[in-house]
């Protein structure tokens, strides 16, 4: 009988972990620095290129992007904002699955 005590109790931390988790962005820190990466290998280039697409998923992401293409001599040119999370296949007598997507997809040119 402790056996299947100590399964619903592994179970059970298990449903509350995922569910304390699901409110935080736990890509966020590796995206900002494969970001950070790319800034770094664009400054690095002899030639920069004219056109820079980005992809975020947070505002916070946005912003510190932003800040670090905008000391490169980069800035925005076109902004697509969208809401983070959309309403994927529904079926019957089921709530709507809810996927979360990026929040901004950006351009950013070269000034000269």
């Amino acid at each position: 009988m402790d056996g299947w005590l100590v399964i619903a109790v592994v179970f059970g931390a298990f449903a509350i972990l995922t569910a304390v988790l699901r409110g935080f962005d736990l890509g966020c820190p590796v995206r900002n620095v494969i970001l950070a990466i790319a800034a770094r290998r664009l400054e690095s280039r002899i030639s920069r290129p004219d056109a820079v697409e980005r992809t975020y998923w947070t505002d916070a992401e946005y912003q510190r992007d932003a800040t670090r293409l905008a000391r490169l001599g980069y800035a925005v040119t076109s902004e697509a904002d969208s809401n983070p999370y959309i309403e994927a296949a529904q079926f019957p007598s089921r709530p709507p699955i809810r996927t979360r997507v990026p929040i901004a997809h950006v351009m950013y040119e070269l000034r000269k």
